[in-house]
């Protein structure tokens, strides 16, 4: 990832998480695991997904 490259991230972190942690990963999309499935058109498919949750 620090190499650059094509990859989109996906931050998983629920609403308490994103509440008390006040840093973002810049570009992420923001999304709760439960919307994934509703929502996985929003990320192209021709790259690299990485997932970010705790």
């Amino acid at each position: 990832m620090d190499q650059g490259g094509n990859f989109a991230v996906v931050d998983l972190r629920d609403a308490v998480s994103l509440k008390f942690m006040s840093w973002r990963i810049p570009g992420a999309r923001i999304m709760s695991i439960d919307e994934i499935e509703a929502r996985h058109e929003e990320v192209a498919r021709d790259q690299d997904i990485v997932l970010y949750c705790t």
